[in-house]
């Protein structure tokens, strides 16, 4: 799967330049919870680091793909914002502390390998995620026309996923039939 988003971002360059079209949603949860350090688990090329930099949030993006994190560093560079930016595994341990941010959020990112992998990345999530503090994700729930291939899940499974680690908040699906998940981390 490495192979294949390295070479999505060498063939392709800085891909998907807008947010989520329901983004507004995410930041103003975020403000709502007074929220600021905030980790992009799989944030490709940037588009969500880089938009919750300019709205003065402080994130770390985490991707797999060298490429994309160096396109992410130079589109940062380039809007002269500060965004940590790391090459790891998202479906393995990452090398971050837990509870070390405020809200952990994985849009379009964590539904590409397989259901372990997505449920190693959601307990990531939860562990470096305060209690207290949010997560958001996004998971496809019909086969729409991707440009690489990824599982697909039934809004129950999504939801039973989410509530075995979270407590929902909100959920809701977008335009593409992505199932939208809000989550609050709960103490333990």
């Amino acid at each position: 799967m490495k192979d294949t988003w390295e070479n999505f971002y060498k063939s392709r360059g800085r891909f998907y330049l807008l947010p989520h079209p329901n983004f507004d949603k995410v930041v103003a949860k975020l403000k709502t919870y007074r929220l600021n350090k905030v980790l992009d688990l799989g944030c490709g090329s940037g588009r969500h680091s880089i938009e919750l930099a300019k709205q003065s949030f402080r994130v770390t993006g985490i991707d797999f793909a060298k490429e994309a994190i160096r396109l992410a560093r130079q589109w940062a560079k380039s809007e002269k914002l500060k965004v940590t930016l790391i090459t790891a595994n998202i479906h393995k341990k990452i090398s971050l502390k837990d509870n070390s941010f405020d809200a952990a959020i994985a849009v379009d990112a964590i539904h590409y390998s397989n259901s372990e992998a997505l449920g190693k990345s959601l307990d990531e999530m939860k562990r470096v995620t305060r209690p207290g503090g949010l997560v958001f994700v996004t998971i496809p729930t019909t086969a729409g026309n991707p440009l690489v291939s990824h599982l697909i899940f039934t809004k129950d499974e999504i939801l039973n996923m989410m509530k075995e680690r979270f407590k929902i908040l909100d959920s809701f699906t977008d335009k593409r039939k992505f199932l939208c998940v809000f989550g609050i981390v709960q103490k333990t």
